[in-house]
């Protein structure tokens, strides 16, 4: 019988095979900026945050998310106060933007499956999950297909930011 003498276990160790745990590829990680966002009710294609809609979507590694999506174009509130706005002013911002929260996860192929919304500037989204999504990335380009809350089909597309 052989025995191992203390100047090969180096040896031993260096050429056992390792057990690497590596991170599962994420597609979503970075800053998405909105390109358009279309609600398309009887193939009449409609903008949902007007003509300039912009917004930015935000995902990290550790499989958190933030998204605020709005129309600039929304009137300035008289009062420049928001907590003094008009009920049309009030309507008007809140039809014109949205902004959520949560976390998400992604597929062995590192493709987003789901996600938890925390918070949300509407309040019926506030910690639901969000199961119906689909998104597809092609390169730097993200296509998002749900129904949106009004329960029309919507399509949003987002572009990423070096």
């Amino acid at each position: 019988m052989r025995q191992i003498t203390s100047a090969m276990i180096p040896l031993a160790i260096a050429f056992a095979p390792l057990t690497v745990h590596a991170e599962p590829k994420n597609e979503m990680v970075g800053v998405w900026k909105l390109v358009s966002a279309v609600a398309d009710p009887d193939d009449r294609k409609v903008a949902m945050f007007g003509d300039h809609g912009s917004g930015l979507l935000m995902f990290s590694s550790d499989l958190h998310y933030i998204a605020v999506l709005n129309n600039p174009d929304t009137p300035k509130f008289l009062s420049n106060s928001r907590m003094t706005g008009t009920s049309d002013e009030n309507k008007a911002a809140v039809q014109g933007g949205i902004g959520a929260y949560g976390t998400y996860s992604v597929d062995q192929n590192g493709h987003i499956n789901g996600g938890h919304i925390d918070g949300s500037t509407y309040p019926n989204w506030n910690n639901t999950d969000e199961t119906t999504r689909i998104v597809t990335v092609e390169g730097d380009r993200m296509t998002e297909r749900l129904i949106g809350s009004t329960g029309l089909p919507v399509v949003l597309v987002f572009q990423r930011i070096e």
